[in-house]
């Protein structure tokens, strides 16, 4: 038995005026398309078959008439809203909401009737709305942060075993522990100094290589059951010093003309090493003692919150970039380091950062921007989702899919039976990935601007040699870029992204120099490292010049499409984000449309 469009749906529409109808178009089935965004992955469900209202005056039916009221009146350019209602034996629930563009219609007087489509009216309706709308932000709050040293930092390690002094039974932090009377901590503290460079002498240049003692750690190596040590203790010290490459003088001056230098490695004519005792320096964190002002930071999560609320009313979560977080992110390498750099993250105005001084900028610069531009720039391999009314942002791994609709079970296998042809998805096999800033600094190979990730074999498509990622908003190299002000004095858009802790520019170990770096964390090589293991086009590649291992790679295999009947229930559980089951094994919704009232999805699935 044949079922009518309209014992499966009601339409229910509302004008401008607040006037609400129920709607009767002459339209035999219709289609709902879930799409997928291309920059971030959240779906969307579209209603894809253009409504056909007209009048029936045996019915009393005059939708066409309601319509052209609106189309001929002062609130033409007003949206109309449309509910769709699914009906499902005795209950009915809402199953799509939309707003309907008068100068979308084709509209014929003459026939009294109009063929309009429909446009979704969802949670994304109002960030997308306002997604490009440039809005000044140079009105929020900001902050000083603060700098000691331009130049990188290296720290070694160095690890040895003494007979203990003394009867303890736990790890000691040497250099903070304790107090200065405590009799042990003194004369343990006695050994390190004492045998620190006797110990570690190769690996700290002889002494000769200005190092600062970071933190030294003494942990007993057996217990007995009273707990008094057997055997030898283990010693672990960490050392720092800045350090900088130098090109050749006459006179072989120092950076910054400043004494404390030290020549360690003179190959002049060509380059030199120069080292100096790195005072304040903390691992991680803050380099040198405290010197250098950066005026005006803005922190990032008050800036994309100032950007939606301000027009949408729409909170904003990321437990990744620690924006109001709810403590659901997953146990994993990439909220591991986010912890450590992106708890704080700041922005400054490339034109305030440029202008700047010891006492600030001499004056301060408007910021029209746009919440497309900043998240679409945003470093990190992120995808966002609106989740009851709240804008997530969070890495990619943050984001699971369930298992959904498995289309091999008993009820559903017959309308695949036979359907086992794919074929790959080349677009999303290249030969390499590049990633870019707003501008080079460091250049191609070197930490900040970084190496592509380069792919090899028989998967790769010869067509397509490269895709790239483009965080053009932003600049991060902080030494680079204070140190080359003239050179940008006519280039200032843009922002300037820093880790930020206690307001206190953080530092970060580089892979590709291996060398702790100002604003390290926001260096291409790092980004690579920390955050882009996963959803890479192949299960391994060449990362940093590294052969690398990734943690999730993308399905490729798009099968031909599939299609079921859906029931009401089934319907309800259906989610695009999760996996649905095929004769290849769990794979991706890459689209899927929904005939009604037929009940027919057909499901595009990927798959490894």
């Amino acid at each position: 038995m044949s079922v009518h469009l309209h014992d499966k749906f009601e339409f229910h529409i509302t004008t401008p005026d607040g006037n609400t109808f129920q709607a009767y178009p002459r339209n035999d089935k219709i289609q709902f398309k879930w799409e997928q965004d291309d920059d971030f992955g959240f779906w969307r469900l579209n209603l894809d078959t253009a409504l056909v209202f007209c009048n029936d005056i045996t019915r009393s039916i005059t939708d066409f008439d309601r319509l052209l009221v609106v189309e001929e009146s002062d609130d033409r350019c007003q949206f109309i809203l449309i509910e769709i209602v699914r009906i499902c034996g005795e209950a009915s629930t809402t199953f799509w909401n939309g707003r309907i563009r008068c100068n979308a219609g084709e509209w014929d007087k003459s026939l009294c009737k109009v063929a309009i489509k429909a446009e979704p009216d969802d949670d994304y309706s109002c960030m997308l709305d306002n997604w490009e709308k440039e809005i000044d932000f140079s009105g929020l709050a900001t902050t000083t942060l603060t700098i000691g040293s331009l130049h990188d930092t290296e720290t070694r390690v160095c690890e040895w075993s003494e007979g203990p002094p003394h009867l303890i039974a736990n790890t000691i932090d040497i250099l903070n522990a304790g107090s200065t009377n405590d009799e042990f901590l003194e004369s343990l503290r006695a050994v390190i100094l004492l045998n620190v460079l006797i110990q570690c002498s190769d690996l700290l240049d002889g002494g000769s290589g200005a190092w600062t003692l970071l933190s030294a750690s003494y942990t007993a190596a057996f217990f007995t059951t009273s707990g008094q040590i057997i055997g030898n203790a283990h010693i672990t010290v960490s050392v720092v010093r800045e350090y900088a490459p130098g090109t050749c003088t006459p006179d072989a001056t120092p950076p910054d003309a400043d004494p404390t230098w030290i020549l360690l490695t003179d190959n002049c004519p060509t380059d030199c090493l120069w080292v100096k005792k790195a005072v304040g320096v903390v691992y991680n964190g803050a380099i040198g003692t405290v010197e250098t002002p950066l005026h005006l930071a803005y922190p990032l999560r008050s800036i994309i919150d100032y950007l939606l609320t301000a027009q949408c009313g729409t909170p904003v979560l990321s437990n990744f970039f620690n924006i109001n977080p709810d403590a659901t992110a997953p146990d994993n390498e990439a909220y591991q380091k986010a912890a450590i750099g992106l708890t704080d993250v700041h922005v400054i105005h490339f034109s305030d950062f440029i202008k700047d001084d010891e006492d600030g900028p001499d004056t301060h610069s408007e910021i029209p921007i746009a919440l497309k531009s900043v998240l679409t720039s945003l470093p990190g391999n992120i995808d966002i989702a609106i989740d009851a009314g709240t804008l997530r942002i969070e890495h990619v791994s943050y984001f699971d899919r369930l298992l959904m609709l498995d289309l091999t079970h008993a009820d559903h296998v017959k309308h695949i039976t036979g359907k086992v042809q794919y074929k790959y998805d080349k677009e999303k096999l290249p030969k390499e990935e590049e990633f870019l800033w707003k501008g080079l600094t460091d250049g191609k190979g070197k930490d900040f601007d970084g190496l592509p990730i380069l792919y090899e074999g028989a998967c790769t498509d010869p067509d397509k040699k490269k895709k790239t990622f483009r965080a053009d908003l932003f600049y991060s190299n902080v030494k680079y870029l204070y140190e080359h002000k003239a050179d940008y004095i006519d280039n200032l858009d843009g922002l300037l992204i820093i880790s930020v802790t206690d307001n206190k520019v953080l530092s970060d170990v580089c892979p590709i120099s291996g060398l702790l770096k100002l604003n390290g964390h926001f260096a291409w090589s790092t980004l690579q490292q920390n955050y882009y293991k996963w959803d890479r086009p192949q299960s391994t590649g060449i990362m940093n010049g590294q052969p690398t291992t990734f943690f999730r790679w993308m399905r490729q295999k798009e099968q031909v499409p599939l299609k079921c009947y859906l029931c009401c229930d089934d319907l309800d559980t259906f989610n695009p984000n999760d996996l649905v089951k095929t004769q290849l094994g769990w794979g991706e919704v890459a689209d899927a449309t929904l005939d009604e009232p037929v009940g027919v999805l057909t499901i595009n699935t990927i798959h490894h």
